[in-house]
């Protein structure tokens, strides 16, 4: 499991809502599925610097995790300030 971080830009924030949800969601729910990454929620993180979180289950090693963020990120240039991951072993499965 992944837990991704993001910060967005003043670009981002201009976009709206209705971009994300219109645009760049469907987009990123297209290379989760074509990567085979299941995003379990998404969501605002409190006690962090960072503006969202993105909790993503997949077996996917860290070098192919990359390469699916990167796809992610160049979904829209210039959307993300930057973006931090943490990985998680979930010991209750």
């Amino acid at each position: 499991m992944y837990l991704s971080f993001v910060v967005w830009t003043d670009k981002a924030r201009e976009l709206g809502s209705d971009y994300f949800t219109n645009t760049w969601m469907p987009k990123h729910n297209e290379i989760c599925e074509k990567w085979g990454v299941k995003l379990l929620k998404w969501g605002v993180p409190f006690g962090t610097v960072e503006t969202h979180v993105y909790v993503y289950d997949t077996d996917l090693e860290l070098a192919k995790y990359q390469d699916f963020r990167g796809e992610v990120v160049g979904i829209h240039e210039g959307l993300f300030d930057y973006t931090k991951t943490t990985i998680v072993n979930c010991a209750w499965e």
